[in-house]
């Protein structure tokens, strides 16, 4: 449970939905939303785990620190973008 709850937090970021905009949310919509947040998720972690499999940490801290950073930058862009 430890382990799952690490992982948790260090990919909450790529969690959470910038997607929601003018559009009609469909069933469709959201089964694609889903599926690309959990691509990326899956992705990140995936490149995480290689550099850590090679002992190169500061990789891996970096990319997260990057996502961290660039995060409030595509929201406030997404929210200008709405309205």
């Amino acid at each position: 449970m430890g382990a799952v709850m690490i992982i948790e937090a260090i990919s909450y970021p790529l969690r959470l939905a910038i997607s929601l905009d003018a559009k009609q949310p469909t069933i469709s919509f959201w089964a694609m939303r889903e599926f690309f947040l959990n691509l990326g998720r899956a992705v990140t972690l995936g490149i995480s785990w290689i550099f850590f499999m090679k002992e190169l940490y500061w990789p891996v801290f970096v990319l997260f620190a990057g996502i961290a950073l660039v995060y409030p930058l595509l929201i406030q862009k997404k929210l200008k973008g709405i309205s």
